[in-house]
Order: structure tokens, then sequence, then C-alpha cells
């Protein structure tokens, strides 16, 4: 399979012809500042997440509940990223079916939630959390800002690509690299 990785260097055009409120998935990456390691640290195989990498991954598994019809599937939290795959516009729960009594009635349905606004979201939560965290925890700074300003999106297309998004997951911590900001790759 050709690296993914490889790939989050493309820019964030969306694709043509495809509307980002539709229901679907789409695999995500999203960079820090300057690909600043904010999140933790690799080791042994695996991410040793710190207390800021821990609030990313509580604001991602909580991206559901901001957002009706959302819903988040396997994620990485990388030193200085973070990749995972969300749901657009998924039915479930009670308002999953219209009611059977209502007939006649005009049922209320929930407007189509576009990706790039649930990246704001996750980004505009982690943030104010993450600026939280630099004044009382003495996280290191960010300056204010602390994601790029773009981001990678894929949509997955079938279930077999949904298969390789979520082996890359498996195998993304034991082929982090990013070069100088990566602390194993200091020289002494």
């Amino acid at each position: 399979m050709k690296s993914i990785s490889r790939i989050h260097t493309r820019s964030s055009l969306p694709l043509k012809n495809y509307h980002y409120e539709q229901q679907g998935a789409c695999f995500v990456t999203i960079f820090t500042k300057n690909r600043e390691c904010l999140f933790g640290e690799t080791r042994d195989g695996g991410i040793k997440l710190n207390d800021a990498g821990v609030m990313v991954r509580q604001v991602w598994d909580e991206l559901h509940e901001s957002y009706h019809g959302v819903a988040t599937d396997q994620c990485t939290i990388m030193p200085d990223h973070v990749c995972g795959i969300i749901l657009l516009n998924v039915v479930t729960g009670a308002g999953a079916c219209p009611d059977p009594h209502a007939k006649g009635k005009p049922q209320r349905v929930a407007p189509a939630i576009s990706l790039p606004d649930v990246i704001h979201q996750f980004k505009s939560d982690t943030t104010a959390r993450y600026l939280f965290g630099e004044a009382l925890l003495n996280w290191p700074p960010c300056d204010g800002k602390l994601w790029q300003h773009n981001y990678y999106k894929r949509v997955i297309e079938n279930e077999d690509e949904l298969m390789k998004f979520r082996e890359y997951f498996r195998n993304d911590p034991l082929q982090w690299h990013p070069g100088k900001n990566n602390p194993m790759n200091a020289r002494p």
C-alpha cells in the first residue's frame, strides 16, 4: 500500500463535484502550527499522549455531541497531528425513524453538516482548551494558534478503503518521523 503519510503535504482543495455536507465518511489529517510536537511522544511503537494529547482525544470523541448527525470512527493523535475518520450526516438514535403518529404533519429534518463546520468546531474547541492549559498548566506555548490553517481530507469511497485507513491508524505510530520536529531525530 502506498504510504498515506506522503500524501499529507497536499493542499486541502475541495474535490470537484463533491459536496462535503453529503452523507459519507472522510479521512482527515490536521497538523499543529509549524508541526510543533505538542501532544506526546512515540515510545515503543506506540504513542504516549501527554495531557494536551489526552484533551485533543477527548474533544475528538465528543464531536458527535456538538453536531447531530456526526460520528467519529478511529483516530490517532500523534505528537504533531491528528488523523481520523469523520462520518457525516449519519442517522442514529430515536430521531432516526419518522414518528408513526405524525401522519400528515411536517417532520423536522436537521440541516446537513459540512466537514468544514466539523473541523472548525474541533479546531476551535481544542485551541480554547489548549490556551487554558498553556496559561494554567504550563503547556508549551502555541502563540494563540494551535493548528495550521488548512487540513488534508479525503472522501472514503467504500468499505475496502475504510479498512485500509483503519490499518493505517494502527501503523502510524511506527512510521512517524516528521524530520526536525521529532525529538528522536535530534543529533547530540
